[in-house]
């Protein structure tokens, strides 16, 4: 089995916002200037490697690390190693780590369910059948758990929102992302060369360079005093300075 990492070719979307619990259209319109470069704001500190293939990282600041066995390893701040997880894989391909809770999601793509899943392999919850749900099963590349609901991202249908109950809230049509995440109800993401940020409710797209140091990476994960950059070297870790 391997660890669920496609993507689309990027595209720049700016939303448009509609009723509650419905589907959010995009249109295709230019983004506003975004941030400065936070390249000089932030310096590396480690790295961690070198068979990593996907990470994430909880909001105690442990790092889950994803190797090309598809072993899922819990790793304190500093690296050191804290559990293995073996038994989650049985649910099938590993979508997304970490949950509010410590445990994990993933979406088995044999039932079509988004599953949350202890530590020890027991299964905590679980959406209702995803083919009941949508006329088009979403294939998602990215699961996050942030403020008391669940983002599936599909890049090429859109963010799906979930409260914890399964329950889906409502869908962005926000396509073509790369390293989807949400901090604050902010929604990042990016393409090759720009960094983007939405906040859903509004119209107000920012856009940010990505640094040069982030060139070749696998994949981004941005926290604000940390970013994690994987390359095919490793994990690399840059600590605000």
């Amino acid at each position: 089995m391997s660890c669920i990492l496609r993507y689309i070719v990027p595209a720049l979307f700016v939303l448009v916002v509609g009723g509650a619990g419905g589907t959010v259209q995009a249109q295709s319109t230019p983004a506003q200037p975004g941030p400065a470069d936070t390249s000089s704001l932030f310096r590396l500190t480690r790295t961690i490697g070198p068979d990593i293939v996907d990470f994430n990282v909880d909001n105690l600041g442990n790092i889950y690390v994803l190797n090309k066995d598809n072993r899922l390893k819990k790793l304190s701040s500093q690296g050191d190693s804290l559990a293995v997880f073996n038994d989650v894989r049985r649910y099938g391909q590993i979508a997304s780590i970490v949950a509010y809770d410590n445990n994990i999601w993933v979406f088995d793509e044999l039932d079509a369910i988004l599953k949350r899943v202890g530590d020890d392999g027991s299964l905590v919850d679980q959406t209702s059948d995803f083919r009941q749900l949508f006329d088009s099963i979403p294939d998602p590349a990215i699961i996050r758990d942030q403020g008391g609901l669940v983002y599936l991202y599909d890049p090429a249908k859109g963010v799906y929102i979930f409260d914890h109950y399964g329950t889906l809230k409502t869908h962005l049509d926000l396509r073509g992302w790369r390293d989807f995440d949400v901090i604050d109800k902010n929604m990042l993401g990016r393409d090759d060369h720009q960094f983007f940020r939405y906040q859903p409710g509004t119209l107000n797209m920012q856009e940010e360079p990505i640094p040069a140091a982030y060139a070749g990476a696998v994949r981004i994960h941005i926290t604000p005093s940390i970013i994690y950059v994987l390359k095919s070297t490793g994990l690399e870790i840059y600590s605000r300075k």
